[in-house]
């Protein structure tokens, strides 16, 4: 019979303030990248070390069905068995817990492709996969750069987040957001001309950069399958 894994903290750690349990040695030689990343999604740190989990980080706080996300929150304590027949019990610490808007909750590990193929890994995915999967109803899925880094969605998405650190412009957010209420699908140009009556030629990117606020806050939804430009069309207004 198999030996049912545990989670700890409860919740999977999807909770304001969460803190990263997963201890990184200040000297490691698997140690890719250390840093944080700007997101107004996260629950608490967002701490990544290495630059595809950084990638990772930025794709789910563009991604308009991810309502929150935590960083390394939890432990998973499963069991493994041995060539021997025994069975050894060991702990993993997943990447990113994702709450998306439904309130589903899915485990997220960020894995280069090389690492993902080592033996060592390769054993324990499926394990780890059952353990999520039958013992506490979440999915589990493991990107590789493959998935994570595919353009030009990631550099959509890096673009969204550049445009969107700023302060919001009240008065053209108001604007924006009353002509797409009214309105079917319209691209930004359009957009420009419609609130633009004349105004300076900084309108552009005062239009550009107030669509793509709308976007990380999950107002507005674009097709990030193609670059972004002034022909990009905002097909829809989401429910916040």
């Amino acid at each position: 019979m198999r030996s049912l894994s545990s989670i700890h903290p409860s919740h999977f750690g999807l909770v304001k303030g969460a803190k990263s349990v997963r201890k990184v040695p200040r000297f490691s030689k698997t140690l890719a990248y250390r840093g944080f990343s700007a997101s107004k999604k996260a629950r608490g740190e967002t701490r990544f070390n290495s630059l595809l989990e950084r990638d990772l980080h930025t794709l789910l706080e563009v991604d308009p069905n991810v309502a929150s996300f935590a960083v390394e929150p939890h432990k998973l304590t499963y069991f493994l068995s041995t060539p021997s027949g025994g069975v050894e019990k060991r702990e993993y610490t997943p990447d990113v817990v994702v709450s998306d808007r439904r309130g589903n909750i899915s485990v997220i590990d960020a894995k280069a492709s090389f690492f993902r193929s080592k033996s060592q890994w390769r054993e324990k995915e499926p394990v780890i996969r059952q353990a999520y999967e039958q013992d506490h109803g979440v999915k589990f899925q493991v990107l590789t750069e493959r998935q994570i880094r595919a353009q030009p969605r990631l550099g959509n998405c890096q673009i969204i987040l550049i445009h969107s650190r700023g302060p919001i412009d009240v008065s053209l957010d108001l604007q924006l957001r009353e002509i797409l209420g009214a309105s079917g699908p319209v691209s930004i140009s359009e957009l420009q001309n419609l609130v633009g009556r004349g105004e300076s030629g900084d309108l552009r990117g005062r239009v550009f950069s107030a669509v793509m606020a709308l976007v990380a806050r999950g107002v507005a939804h674009i097709e990030l399958g193609v670059p972004l430009s002034m022909a990009s069309v905002i097909s829809e207004i989401l429910t916040p």
